[in-house]
């Protein structure tokens, strides 16, 4: 059974402490991440994804809002913040803040995360970051 405190130190310790070593510890060595932006298989690549989010920004920090957790879930409705000042997924750091909101819904096994399913606001991010123009032509 995962609870909401579980969660928030998971977000707090990697996301927001940058500290890469606790994938190991949160996460299951099968782990799965369906993010239709950016899927994910293994620690490896949750590690990978970790680095390359970090890479693009560093001043990157997650806000969780609210947390849900029964069983073996548990869903979050969260807030990323950062900067835009380093080379992201291909694209040239802009030096542009961003704010993202999304939603994460996670299976847990043995306390580890074994999958999880993302949606975020990433067209907005992109709006923001002004990759893509933020108003349709006329």
């Amino acid at each position: 059974m995962i609870d909401v405190a579980h969660v928030q130190s998971l977000v707090d310790e990697l996301w927001n402490n940058h500290n890469l070593d606790v994938i190991d510890e949160l996460y299951a060595e099968n782990f799965v991440g369906h993010d239709p932006h950016n899927p994910r298989q293994g620690r490896d690549g949750m590690r990978e994804w970790v680095k390359e989010a970090w890479a693009g920004s560093s001043d990157f920090h997650i806000n969780l809002h609210e947390t849900f957790a029964e069983g073996d879930m548990a869903v979050s409705r969260w807030t990323a913040t950062g900067t835009h000042d380093g080379d992201w997924l291909d694209i040239p750091a802009t030096g542009e803040h961003f704010v993202v909101t999304g939603i994460t819904m996670s299976k847990f096994h043995d306390g580890k995360i074994v999958e999880s399913w993302v949606n975020a606001d990433n067209l907005g991010m992109l709006q923001q970051l002004g990759i893509i123009p933020s108003e349709m032509p006329t």
